[in-house]
């Protein structure tokens, strides 16, 4: 597995490109929010001789898909996918946007609905959906699991968690969480967030306080 993290839009969404050993690769949250970002992963997609096969939301916040349309415009055989409670923020992105300066976009439909526990496979890479609602509704992480590697999105930083006082946030559902789902899992899972720098399963339950609430 390649992995590479593109910081992009004025909230510093990471962008991450995962390439399998076949060339097959997935953009997990397309954040590009203006034609040089877009350059950037366009020119690490064609120097790995990549095929785009998925398109995948960790949420819908607007921060993290501003790069969808162009996503698939430029990539248009890879299956944009989210989990089904996405469809609120989703609808609402341009709203959301706004208020943060991003432009008006034109966002491309939704074409896979992922559930929890359900595997997602390209190019020898099998990333499992974990639902974690809390920072939003439709929250997920990918797990690759023989990896011992964690994509948290929004739901867990570095000693921090995401915030939960926009629409469909839930700091109790969040907690949970972290509690039931990202908790169990071994103390040497690396840990790649939506935001900021990357951590370890293990890091963040000894000193991120969040897990002991």
């Amino acid at each position: 597995m390649d992995i590479r993290c593109f910081v992009f839009n004025r909230i510093f969404v990471n962008t991450y490109l995962v390439a399998g050993d076949n060339g097959e690769a997935a953009i997990i949250d397309p954040g590009c929010s203006d034609a040089s970002e877009e350059r950037q992963l366009r020119q690490a997609v064609e120097e790995g001789g990549l095929k785009i096969r998925y398109l995948l939301l960790t949420h819908a916040h607007a921060d993290h898909i501003q790069g969808c349309e162009w996503a698939k415009r430029n990539f248009p055989e890879a299956v944009l996918a989210a989990h089904p409670d996405c469809d609120k923020d989703y609808g609402r992105a341009n709203a959301y946007g706004s208020l943060f300066g991003f432009p008006e976009r034109n966002y491309p439909p939704i074409e896979r609905l992922l559930f929890h526990g359900e595997e997602i496979r390209f190019g020898g890479i099998t990333l499992q959906v974990l639902h974690t609602p809390g920072h939003a509704q439709g929250c997920v992480c990918y797990h690759a699991v023989a990896e011992h590697l964690l994509f948290s999105g929004d739901t867990l930083f570095e000693g921090s968690v995401g915030r939960t006082d926009l629409p469909g946030g839930s700091q109790r559902e969040l907690l949970n969480s972290l509690r039931t789902v990202l908790a169990p899992l071994p103390p040497e899972t690396r840990v790649l967030c939506g935001h900021g720098m990357e951590t370890t399963i293990g890091a963040e339950k000894q000193y991120n306080p969040y897990f002991s609430l």
